[in-house]
């Protein structure tokens, strides 16, 4: 049983490998995923520890 709500934080377009030329990856842009990381990753990773800071706020109130 968990101790508090779930609170999902969907992420899109996210960097699935470093290096895209190792692989046979054709339907991906891999210029268009490293600056979609280099524009959403910051926010995200902010968003996802204060959500992770509220979860534990309410879960030891």
């Amino acid at each position: 049983m968990l101790n508090g709500e779930v609170c999902p934080y969907p992420c899109h377009d996210t960097l699935q490998v470093a290096n895209y030329s190792r692989y046979d990856m054709a339907s991906f842009d891999a210029d268009r995923k490293r600056l979609s990381r280099e524009k959403n990753f910051p926010r995200d990773l902010e968003n996802a520890y204060q959500i992770g800071q509220r979860l534990v706020r309410e879960t030891c109130e």
